[in-house]
């Protein structure tokens, strides 16, 4: 009895995480082209969802794509997407994980902000507080970019 009830709370586990295990895909990571945005070794460009890097010629640019590259850089990636998988450039929109939460990991060092766009919003919520925190403790741009700081500012 004690078997089948544990086997049949795996079977349940398995069925309630499908389709999460179903919207995500691993991928290998090709060359990083600035803060946000990498190509996979299948030709595939992936803008990761929820942030805005600096351009190429902003404050901060190069440090926010050195640091991507660092973390993800000719590594295996696993790619979760939200509702719009591709934008309007067809770009794999996602949210990336390797040895955590990549996305998450560029706004607490403050090397990209948040940009929003719907309906791709699952972690907004998360990724604003995380920006509000390194803005808070003077991470990245925020003490480095008074270009990116002014936007920020009220009025």
């Amino acid at each position: 009895m004690k078997i089948h009830y544990r086997l049949t709370s795996i079977i349940i586990t398995l069925f309630a995480f499908m389709p999460l295990l179903s919207n995500a895909k691993q991928y290998n990571v090709e060359r990083v082209i600035d803060g946000d945005t990498f190509v996979t070794d299948d030709g595939d460009r992936v803008r990761l969802i929820g942030l805005d890097a600096p351009e190429a010629n902003d404050c901060y640019a190069d440090k926010s794509k050195n640091y991507l590259d660092r973390l993800i850089g000719g590594k295996t990636v696993t790619l979760k997407f939200d509702e719009d998988k591709r934008d309007q450039y067809d770009r794999l929109r996602a949210y990336v994980y390797h040895n955590g939460f990549i996305n998450r990991k560029l706004l607490q060092k403050g090397y990209d902000t948040v940009l929003t766009v719907e309906p791709n919003s699952q972690y907004a919520d998360t990724f604003t507080r995380d920006q509000t925190a390194a803005q808070t403790n003077g991470r990245g741009v925020w003490s480095h970019c008074d270009d990116i700081i002014t936007d920020y500012l009220p009025g």
